[in-house]
């Protein structure tokens, strides 16, 4: 090889040499028992984690509706029970769900009172406000029956 002449092979050589640490250090990392060591780990790690608590406290709210629907209590009996419910929920200082307080004025309504259901409407309204199209169809078939 001449004196002043660059080969190519050295050159090749330190690069490879250069990436050879690198890869060993992946094939460490990678070896099948490792990997899967982590990954399990990971996933204990994962299932050991505090559940997060619920948006809303549901309680036995959807219940309550399906009883509704399917008149299995009374009104009374129902509306008892939601603000039982909403108790529970103000003394965990937990959300209510969203239609609970819509569907209380509706029950409120069907036993004659009024007041109450354009009350809770008001408060489902204040709550979640996209209700406001419906609690305010509500509110205006209400004031339309009582003739004003």
């Amino acid at each position: 090889m001449e004196t002043g002449a660059v080969s190519a092979r050295p050159a090749t050589l330190s690069i490879d040499h250069a990436f050879a640490d690198h890869t060993m250090n992946l094939d460490l990392i990678l070896r099948p028992g490792r990997f899967l060591a982590c990954l399990a780990a990971l996933c204990l790690l994962h299932g050991c984690a505090t559940p997060q608590k619920p948006l809303y406290a549901w309680g036995s709210y959807q219940s309550q509706v399906h009883a509704h629907l399917k008149s299995q209590s009374s009104p009374e009996q129902q509306i008892l029970d939601i603000e039982q419910e909403l108790a529970e929920a103000a003394a965990e200082a937990a959300a209510v769900p969203p239609g609970l307080y819509a569907h209380l004025g509706l029950i409120y309504l069907r036993t004659g009172k009024q007041e109450q259901a354009v009350q809770a409407w008001t408060r489902e309204k204040e709550l979640f406000p996209e209700s406001g199209v419906f609690i305010d169809y509500l509110l205006k078939n209400l004031k339309q029956q009582q003739g004003g």
